[in-house]
């Protein structure tokens, strides 16, 4: 959030206004600088957002899976996200627009990254497995690293 809309002509600013921007601006600069910064001496830490995939692969008898198959992925989906929702975290499914930015801010990291956009990713006509790298992000493992695109991992 670099700006926040500023009044237009004429327009009158409430109270309640003024101190909502005022707070949200300190927020932003908080997490700016405590992303880079620890917190303090007492807590030196630095603000994360730490986010957990969970990704299953549901085996199935055809190339179209059948009923039974769908209802095993329902069970495995509302049983994982029971768990996870008693670990205290707060799991929220994809759906395939949001999977492929998640997983291509992971892997795509030029400055032209089509996550980058807010163009429509998905394109329902194509596997999403086939969505997920960048023309120009290239994949190289070897017995001991895995690169992706220029970096390491």
């Amino acid at each position: 959030m670099d700006t926040i809309r500023a009044p237009k002509n004429g327009e009158r600013v409430h109270e309640g206004r003024r101190i909502a921007t005022s707070l949200v601006q300190s927020r932003v600069n908080f997490l700016r600088e405590h992303t880079r910064t620890p917190i303090s001496e007492l807590l030196p830490t630095r603000v994360r957002n730490i986010q957990i995939l969970v990704s299953v692969k549901v085996p199935c008898r055809g190339a179209v899976p059948t009923e039974a198959d769908t209802e095993l992925a329902a069970r495995l989906k509302v049983t994982t996200e029971q768990i996870l929702r008693t670990l205290g975290m707060a799991p929220i499914p994809l759906d395939p627009e949001r999977y492929l930015r998640v997983l291509g801010s992971i892997v795509n990291w030029g400055e032209h990254a089509s996550w980058r956009s807010h163009a429509l990713l998905y394109d329902e006509t194509r596997l999403i497995r086939d969505q997920v790298f960048d023309l120009d992000t290239t994949v190289r493992v070897d017995e001991e690293w895995l690169c992706i695109g220029s970096r390491m991992v």
